[in-house]
This record gives structure tokens, C-alpha cells and sequence, in this order.
């Protein structure tokens, strides 16, 4: 993809990302989006075929957009236990800051629900790969004990953080849920711990 096709692209998906967040999917037309890119309809037409392209390209945006999150979060955490609990908890407020930016409605969900399972099967085989690091982080340094197969448990943890997210869709972000997730993302990482570093834990707790 050269320069200009990508800058055209990235103003198309900028523009409607504003849009939707401002007037929601349903309300905003491809001539609006246009206009708000300060291209020609032919122009966006021409590079994503219609309006479901673009709601496609934006998932695609806010995939890439929190994958990237995630790993700043893991990256600037102290240590495996820290690091996963940030994972979690980043994850989960992305999650509903996505929700609350669009404030899709349930039909909207269901309708795009084929593209944002696409995206989420994407981000498994991302999100993994972070999960795994820090598994293994935590194996080399005693802190969390031997696991039998890795790829295994980091599918796990990722399953375990879309389980927990989805249930908060469509209630406020409220301090007793944030208190609740931070508890349960504190006491998961106990069970894959050494027996060394669970004493330590709980020492601390």
C-alpha cells in the first residue's frame, strides 16, 4: 500500500471514528464521513465500497489501537503478577471505553456481531502471544510455578478477561464494579504462582 492510499484510508477511518463516537453508526452517512475526511464520496466509495467497510476498517482501528495498549501496560508494569493484573484491568477499561465512545445499542452489537468476533478471534492470536511473555516471565523468575503447556493457560487468561468484560456491557462504569475486577484480577494469578512467591503474596495482602 503506498503513501497516499494509506493517508486516504487513515482520513476515512479518523473521520468516521469522530462521527460515530459523536452521532453513532446508524445516524451517520458516507457523505458525511466524506466531507468530515475532506474527500469526495466517489473517493471514499472507491477505497472501501460502503459504509460497512468503514465500520469494519474502524474495528480494525480500535483491534490494533488496544493490542498496542496492552502491551504499553504489561511493558510498564513490575513484575509477572503486576503485569497480568494490568493486562486484565487495561483490557477491561478499553473495552468500556470503546462501548461508551459508540454507545452501540443491541441490535447494532448483534448486527456487527460477525466483524467484532472476527477482530476479537484476531486479537486471541495477539493478545496470547503478550499472555505467553508474561508466563514465561514468571516461570524463569520462580515466580509462578511450572506450567504444562502455556500456550494452553494464556488461552485461558484470555478467555477468563472476555468473560469478565462482556457481562459489564450496557451498565455504567461504576467504582463497585472497577473494586470487583480489581479483586478478582488480585487474586487469579495465586493459583499459577510458586509456593515461594503465593506465601510472599499473601505475606503482603
Amino acid at each position: 500500500m503506498n503513501e497516499r492510499v494509506s493517508a486516504t484510508k487513515e482520513a476515512v477511518i479518523g473521520a468516521a471514528r469522530s462521527l460515530f463516537a459523536r452521532y453513532g453508526h446508524p445516524k451517520t452517512s458516507v457523505e458525511e464521513i466524506a466531507r468530515e475526511a475532506g474527500l469526495s464520496k466517489a473517493t471514499v466509495y472507491n477505497y472501501f465500497g460502503g459504509k460497512e467497510s468503514i465500520v469494519a476498517g474502524v474495528i480494525e482501528y480500535e483491534r490494533k489501537a488496544m493490542v498496542a495498549k496492552l502491551q504499553e501496560a504489561v511493558d510498564g508494569a513490575d513484575g509477572p503478577v503486576e503485569k497480568l493484573k494490568s493486562f486484565f484491568l487495561t483490557r477491561i477499561r478499553e473495552v468500556q471505553r470503546h462501548h461508551k465512545t459508540y454507545r452501540p445499542d443491541r441490535e447494532e452489537i448483534i448486527r456487527h456481531m460477525p466483524q467484532v468476533a472476527r477482530a476479537i478471534e484476531r486479537n486471541r492470536r495477539e493478545e496470547r502471544k503478550i499472555i505467553e511473555g508474561v508466563l514465561r516471565e514468571g516461570i524463569e523468575t520462580g515466580v509462578f510455578r511450572a506450567l504444562g503447556d502455556i500456550a494452553l493457560t494464556s488461552d485461558i487468561l484470555f478467555t477468563t478477561v472476555i468473560g469478565l468484560t462482556f457481562p459489564l456491557f450496557g451498565k455504567p462504569v461504576i467504582r463497585s464494579t472497577e473494586k470487583r475486577v480489581e479483586e478478582l484480577v488480585t487474586l487469579f494469578p495465586v493459583g499459577i504462582c510458586s509456593d515461594r512467591s503465593r506465601l510472599r503474596i499473601f505475606k503482603e495482602e
